[in-house]
């Protein structure tokens, strides 16, 4: 036997155990991203607004276009760069791949994640803590962006070096909280000494503003526009009990117990590690929730969405703290990896096949529905000039829907200023709400609202 023969078995075991949990990964990934998938495709297309703006920036995008953004959605630079690479695909659907992909990309991350640090059971043990307390329902049919960020913040905890610090960096081009977590990030991972480590993280941390606000100028010609957007919002009335307690209810839309249980598993962790490691995932969840908390006391709107990334990293924390109750060494040798991702696809085909669409998705379905009949009296409209529209709700989301569903650009879409309406082809009352302010001319219905045509564009 040579001795290539002879070394190959070890060379062979010794590749094998660093293949093997990846190659577990990925097919939990791909497996989980096709269950979500495919539940989200039975049921009709019931996306929110803010996927139907995402989705209108992507062809905007695609097409070489200046970004407009008079939508009702805040803008975000990874959203509008993802929906262009899906934007040959219907509208109706090309947000939603996004979201289901991230989401087989996030019980993969649990996954991955939860092995490293608490071996096979702890992996096991987060992924199905995660599918079965996250409103994962909501996340899906109404195609919510935040699926994308938590995959992004749970990929970050499963990666080390520099892939930790960019799968943040994207994340903060989604979330404000994750400029915070990419600066401890770009601090932890860094060499050197203590004061270059910090200097670069707080490089990290910079860096995914400074790369939306350089979108912002390259896309829209303002630096500032994403800043505009969120200017013309008011900002609520809350003094710090109430938002203390508005936090304390998202943060237990989960469950209570759930996030008493995560929370507990993190400090465990973090404790049992203290001399050997930094307690990263201890500090991403305490960094998320203070960041919230803390616009929540400044006023801005605290949606339970926005918490997503916090429930993985609770979910993960359950996973922690079932694994610290078997050694580390032990679980991954008795338990196969194969078998901790047999374990995941499976929780996460119990728990879609639970879920129930048909009564939440039934009002974005109707909007849909509303938006594809009225085409036929908009679109020649559109032949000749632009479409104004008035009404006191929707007209953001609805210039979102019929720019994404005609493939039109945004700026052929309009909020009607007082005095302005002869420069538009037609103009729209939205739901039928201040029908009082649509010009004198000849008028349509149409499921959307009246229609007013201006006679000039009128066959």
């Amino acid at each position: 036997m040579t001795e290539t023969d002879a070394t190959a078995p070890s060379e062979r075991r010794a590749v094998s155990s660093l293949t093997a949990p990846r190659a577990a990964i990925v097919v939990t990934g791909v497996a989980t991203a096709t269950i979500f998938l495919v539940r989200t495709f039975t049921w009709p297309s019931a996306s929110s607004s803010d996927a139907w703006a995402y989705a209108a920036w992507g062809q905007a995008l695609a097409r070489g276009e200046q970004l407009v953004y008079n939508t009702a959605t805040t803008p975000k630079p990874l959203a509008s760069v993802l929906a262009a690479i899906v934007s040959p695909l219907p509208p109706t659907r090309a947000w939603a791949l996004v979201v289901g992909v991230a989401l087989g990309v996030l019980v993969a991350a649990l996954l991955a994640a939860g092995f490293r640090e608490a071996g096979t059971l702890g992996g096991a043990v987060a992924v199905g803590a995660f599918v079965f307390a996250a409103p994962l329902e909501r996340v899906i049919w109404n195609s919510l962006v935040d699926a994308v960020t938590a995959a992004l913040v749970v990929l970050a905890i499963a990666l080390r070096g520099r892939l930790r610090i960019a799968s943040l960096v994207l994340a903060g081009l989604l979330r404000p909280e994750a400029w915070l977590v990419s600066a401890l990030a770009g601090y932890v991972e860094s060499a050197g000494s203590r004061l270059r480590r910090l200097l670069l993280g707080i490089g990290a941390g910079v860096l995914p503003f400074v790369l939306w606000t350089a979108f912002d100028l390259a896309l829209t010609g303002d630096p500032f526009a994403t800043r505009k957007f969120q200017g013309t919002g008011e900002l609520l009335n809350q003094g710090p009990r109430e938002a203390l307690g508005l936090f304390r209810h998202a943060v237990t839309e989960s469950g209570a117990l759930f996030a008493l249980v995560g929370g507990v598993g993190l400090l465990a962790h973090a404790w049992r590690n203290r001399r050997s490691e930094f307690p990263f995932p201890l500090a991403v969840g305490f960094i998320w929730a203070a960041a919230l908390l803390v616009e929540t006391v400044y006023g801005f709107e605290l949606n339970a969405r926005y918490l997503l990334p916090l429930v993985a990293v609770l979910g993960l924390g359950w996973g922690l703290l079932a694994g610290s109750f078997v050694p580390l060494a032990w679980s991954r040798r008795a338990v196969p990896i194969w078998a901790a991702a047999a374990l995941a696809i499976a929780a996460t085909t119990f728990a879609v096949l639970r879920m129930d669409f048909t009564h939440a998705a039934q009002r974005p379905e109707r909007v849909t529905l509303a938006v594809y009949r009225s085409l036929p009296a908009i679109e020649p409209t559109l032949a000749c000039g632009d479409l104004g529209l008035v009404g006191r709700r929707r007209v953001g989301s609805t210039i979102a829907r019929l720019a994404a569903v005609t493939r039109t650009s945004l700026t052929r879409f309009d909020p009607v200023e007082p005095g302005q309406a002869s420069r538009y082809a037609a103009v729209l009352a939205v739901g039928g709400s201040q029908a009082e302010r649509l010009p004198a001319w000849p008028v349509r219905e149409t499921p959307l609202g009246l229609l007013a045509v201006n006679p000039r564009c009128a066959r």
